[in-house]
């Protein structure tokens, strides 16, 4: 029932949108199908999940375009397009991630020769403990 409320408690159902443009109104008094005092409170309480269930009513409606059942096919596929793509790029990250460990090890070799070779060309510099 889209845009019918249905109060499992007491179950009764009854369409809220058609007493008021205003999403959640509760339809007004002397009318036949009003909530009873219980259905009010139980709508108060519970404002906010039925607030979201609503909207993931409404989501849905404009995804699924008409159709009634789920395109199970379509998201499988989907699935597996996206399962693949993820360890392609998964596997290609650590590729990457080896390559960087070993372009770090290069780099820190190479600075330590280059420290090597400096300590080598420096000559050591005496201080005159007599000035």
């Amino acid at each position: 029932m889209a845009g019918a409320f249905f109060c499992c408690h007491l179950g009764t159902a009854y369409r809220r949108r058609s007493f008021s443009s205003r999403p959640g109104a509760i339809p007004p008094e002397g009318d036949g199908g009003q909530p009873p005092k219980k259905q009010e409170a139980f709508y108060e309480a519970y404002r906010m999940e039925l607030t979201h269930y609503e909207a993931a009513g409404r989501y849905l409606d404009g995804v699924m375009n008409g159709r009634t059942g789920i395109p199970l096919k379509a998201w499988k596929a989907e699935q597996e397009k996206l399962t693949a793509e993820r360890k392609e790029l998964s596997r290609r990250y650590l590729a990457l991630k080896d390559e960087v460990k070993e372009a770090e090890q290069i780099r820190k070799g190479v600075y330590a020769i280059l420290r090597e070779e400096n300590r080598k060309e420096q000559p050591t510099h005496k201080q005159d403990l007599d000035r």
